[in-house]
């Protein structure tokens, strides 16, 4: 199931006619039946004194009318919540401002300022459903200073339901003259989006040039635009929107107090200034987020192209709840992408070329993986091939040791036929010519292109794609280009890979304890690793792609890649021998550490 308008309500003021017939609006524009519009007996004021203020106008009138047994929309699965025209839009806590959507996505949860959302950034997408819904709602705001402006954001947000397509330019800032390591690793974030998810879009893009780490590159004003993500110059004009004809979509500013205010007609700052624009959905800060609280923008355009809604991709994106980051407009509406290329007439030639790039190589990321796995299972295969000869060996080896001479020769003849049939030569004659093959076809499929090499031999590609295979491959290969023995792995040599699962409906780093054991006696703990010692551990930062575990761990939004532990050089084991790996996974809340439970994993030594 995924979200529709059954799945919403609106929540307008008590008493204030304007803010009924904004709600009555929103309904007839999406065909809501009455029991989705919820009153609160609510004060207008934008933000609220405190917490407890809050709660009393806000957030428990909302929980009663959702929950409570007399509650008309109780049996349905409530998940988004729009707050209306004159509905508070957040609470001082100290000298932060809490943004009430924020605040009402964990509407069934204590308050707990900046807390990391279990929800952010997950590496392996899923739409959200039931079970996300228990941990967090998708909340979003519709407000302006007047009701016909607010009445305005709803009709925008209908023509890019019924036109559904976004094709207008995508303007970038990545810079900014912020400094210091979270300026750095947010810059990065952006400079990943621009190289790995922007061509997806296939939009004709505007992007600002790093000049000076001191100097902010901006985007002097906007011009045909669908989408609109920079930092972090926080005013404007109304001048900085020039006119067009394509619808926007959304726009994202990452600065400190972007959402301070939406009611106010004078006011410059980017979010009201975007909305009155022409803008269906933007997000910004009430005060300040810190740069770690900026939303990211790869989780938010992932969402997007996976058909989810707006509301989801803001959900998505942002690293904190109960915290300042605010959402605003429809919740409920998706923005669809052109398909193909955009046209070569707009933009460079040479941009158009690294796009279409991007896209082969993903196919070929797929195809060498592929292949990388397959060499591993045949050399798994071959391992438990030269398994069975060594068991045979010794069974022959027991007969010929035996007192029993009748016996001896009765059973020594048969036996010793096992051992010829199951003879490495007899094993080279069965798959030497599969093994050829097998090595053969990254040479053939990467031949004059997919390399930096033209007519790539097999340790080309290894080269380029840092692999390595198993000398049990290598030793059967007949074809001429003998695989050169720095691709081949030492013998003993054991990695060991699993998905990393979550295990707790919070946001946590994962630490690993990792256990050899004999499989005839478990007792025996060949080799212990502790969850201390992040050494020749790695996860899947992107598809395909590992990276070392840095000493915080490895955070449960990357549930579903992953986990990748290579055997230190002084602790290799036999080859063709049979291990059982236990794995526990680990992660410290409130100061105490837990252990998850034991999950074993039983492998032949292939190297």
């Amino acid at each position: 199931m995924t979200i529709s308008k059954e799945n919403i309500v609106v929540i307008y003021r008590e008493g204030d006619s304007e803010s009924l017939e904004f709600a009555q609006y929103y309904q007839t524009a999406h065909n809501l039946d009455d029991t989705q519009l919820i009153s609160i007996p609510c004060s207008s004021t934008e933000i609220l004194q405190n917490e407890t203020i809050f709660n009393n106008e806000v957030l428990n009138p909302i929980q009663e009318s959702l929950y409570s047994s007399a509650s008309e929309v109780l049996d349905r699965n409530i998940w988004v919540i729009l707050l209306g025209y004159n509905v508070p839009g957040g609470f001082r806590d100290g000298n932060d401002v809490i943004s009430s959507t924020s605040r009402l996505s964990r509407l069934n949860f204590s308050f707990e300022k900046k807390l990391r959302n279990n929800l952010y950034n997950r590496k392996i997408f899923q739409r959200f459903d039931i079970s996300d819904s228990q941990q967090a709602l998708i909340v979003s705001r519709i407000d302006a200073p007047t009701l016909a402006l607010a009445k305005i954001f709803v009709d925008n947000a209908v023509t890019i339901r019924k036109q559904s397509l976004v094709n207008g330019k995508f303007y970038f800032d990545p810079y900014s003259d912020l400094t210091g390591t979270e300026a750095d690793a947010y810059e990065e974030l952006m400079l990943e989006f621009q190289e790995e998810t922007l061509p997806d879009l296939n939009l004709t893009t505007f992007t600002t040039t790093f000049i000076d780490p001191y100097i902010d590159s901006v985007i002097p004003f906007v011009q045909q635009d669908s989408f609109v993500w920079s930092w972090f110059t926080d005013r404007a004009s109304s001048s900085f929107f020039r006119d067009t004809n394509t619808l926007r979509g959304f726009f994202y500013n990452a600065d400190y107090d972007a959402a301070y205010t939406i009611r106010d007609i004078e006011d410059t700052r980017w979010c009201f200034l975007a909305m009155q624009s022409g803008y269906i959905s933007t997000a910004g800060a009430m005060s300040n987020p810190t740069i770690e609280g900026f939303l990211n923008l790869r989780a938010f355009f992932i969402a997007l192209l996976n058909d989810a809604t707006v509301g989801e991709g803001l959900l998505f994106s942002t690293p904190y709840l109960d915290w300042t980051i605010s959402f605003f407009g429809d919740p409920l509406v998706k923005l669809n992408f052109p398909v193909g290329e955009p046209p070569l007439g707009i933009i460079p030639i040479e941009e158009s070329y690294d796009a279409a790039m991007v896209a082969i190589n993903e196919v070929l990321t797929e195809e060498n993986e592929a292949w990388r796995l397959m060499s591993i299972d045949f050399a798994r295969s071959m391992a438990y091939l030269l398994r069975k000869e060594i068991e045979i060996k010794e069974s022959r080896q027991f007969i010929v040791d035996m007192t029993d001479l009748e016996t001896e020769v009765s059973l020594l003849y048969p036996t010793n036929a096992l051992v010829l049939k199951n003879s490495n030569n007899q094993r080279e004659s069965k798959l030497s010519t599969l093994m050829d093959n097998f090595i053969e076809y990254p040479q053939r499929s990467n031949l004059y292109s997919g390399l930096e090499v033209t007519d790539p031999t097999i340790n080309d590609y290894l080269s380029e794609k840092e692999y390595k295979i198993s000398k049990l491959i290598s030793d059967i290969i007949k074809i001429e280009g003998t695989i050169d023995p720095i691709y081949t792995f030492d013998e003993g040599y054991w990695p060991l890979e699993f998905d990393l699962i979550h295990y707790t409906n919070t946001f946590v780093f994962y630490h690993f304890r990792l256990e050899v054991e004999d499989p005839l006696d478990p007792s025996n703990n060949i080799y212990v690793n502790s969850a201390d010692d992040i050494s020749n551990w790695y996860y899947e930062k992107e598809e395909n792609k590992f990276v070392s575990i840095p000493l915080t761990g490895v955070p449960s939004s990357f549930a579903g890649r992953r986990i990748r532990y290579e055997s230190p050089s002084n602790y290799y084991l036999t080859r063709s021998s049979v291990y059982v790996f236990k794995i526990n996974q680990t992660y410290i809340n409130e100061s105490t550490t837990n252990i998850c439970k034991n999950r074993f994993f039983t492998d032949i030594i292939w190297s």
